[in-house]
């Protein structure tokens, strides 16, 4: 591991990665970042991997940024697309007379149309 990772960190933030330095015995160089700002670099030297592991939940838990590396490409984040909302089904009719009227009307439609179905294919028929 040759890279150094680098942590975006504000100043007030700073101390949290220092103790965590100390903790886990990593060597760091802690780099202002611009002289108007409060934002600082910090560079870790991290040698193993268990110890990247421990540096990455760490960084994670603690939502800090890692400094832009050219060797990664940013994560681009879609847009949020909001989903047109379910129509509400029909409340069902708790008076089981008004279903059974409305069933019966609906039967004599059907039987109707069939009927006219009927008498207009015996019209076509060349028998």
């Amino acid at each position: 591991m040759n890279e150094k990772t680098r942590i975006l960190a504000k100043t007030k933030n700073i101390q949290i990665i220092i103790d965590n330095c100390l903790l886990q015995k990593t060597e760091f160089t802690a780099i202002p970042r611009n002289s108007n700002s409060e934002d600082w670099e910090v560079e870790l030297n991290i040698k193993s991997i268990s110890k990247a592991l421990e540096w990455g939940m760490f960084i994670k838990s603690n939502r800090f940024e890692l400094a832009t590396n050219e060797l990664f490409v940013n994560p681009v984040i879609a847009p949020v697309v909001q989903q047109k909302p379910k129509p509400k089904r029909k409340e069902r009719p708790t008076n089981f007379s008004e279903t059974a009227e409305e069933q019966t009307e609906e039967t004599e439609n059907e039987v109707n149309l069939l009927k006219m179905e009927t008498q207009s294919n015996n019209l076509l028929s060349f028998e």
